[in-house]
C-alpha cells in the first residue's frame, strides 16, 4: 500500500512488492521461461509429502512386535490414511476452490508433523541414559560409537 501511494497507482501488487500495470498483460503474467523453478519446488514438495505419508505405515508395521511402541502403532495406522486424505483434498481443492487449498495444505502438514513430534517425543523418553547402559560413557569426540 505504501509503495502504491508513493507511485500514485492503485493496481495490484505482485509477490515481490512491485506495482503492476493492469493494462499491460506482460507485467501481470510472469515469463514462462522463469517457471522451471516452480516445477522443481513442486517435485521436491510432492516427494517429501509422499515420504511423510508413507512413514507412519512403515513405522506402524515396525511397532507391531515392540510392546513399548504398541500405543503408537494404532496412532500411526490412523495418521497415514488421514494424511493421504488431507493431501488428496488439498490436490483436488487447488483446482476447484484455490482459496481453501492453502488451509487444507496446512492441516495436512500439521497432521504429518504432529506424528513426527509424537514419535520423536517417545524416542526421547526411551533413550537409555548412561546409568541404564553397561557401556562406559565416551571420553572424547573421536571415541563416540
Amino acid at each position: 500500500m505504501i509503495g502504491q501511494r508513493a507511485i500514485g497507482k492503485s493496481e495490484p501488487v505482485d509477490r515481490a512488492g512491485l506495482v503492476h500495470d493492469i493494462n499491460n498483460p506482460a507485467s501481470v503474467q510472469p515469463p514462462q521461461a522463469d517457471r522451471t523453478s516452480d516445477h522443481g519446488h513442486d517435485f521436491a514438495a510432492i516427494t517429501v509429502f509422499c515420504i511423510l505419508m508413507i512413514a507412519p505405515l512403515v513405522f506402524g508395521e515396525a511397532f507391531r512386535d515392540d510392546p513399548q511402541w504398541q500405543g503408537l502403532r494404532r496412532y500411526s495406522q490412523i495418521s497415514a490414511p488421514l494424511s493421504f486424505g488431507l493431501f488428496a483434498l488439498y490436490l483436488f481443492s487447488s483446482g476447484i476452490t484455490p482459496g481453501w487449498a492453502g488451509l487444507y495444505q496446512r492441516v495436512f502438514t500439521i497432521a504429518v508433523l504432529t506424528w513426527i513430534v509424537v514419535v520423536g517425543a517417545r524416542l526421547a523418553r526411551l533413550r537409555p541414559t548412561r546409568r541404564d547402559s553397561d557401556e562406559p560413557a565416551p571420553t572424547g569426540v573421536g571415541e563416540m560409537r
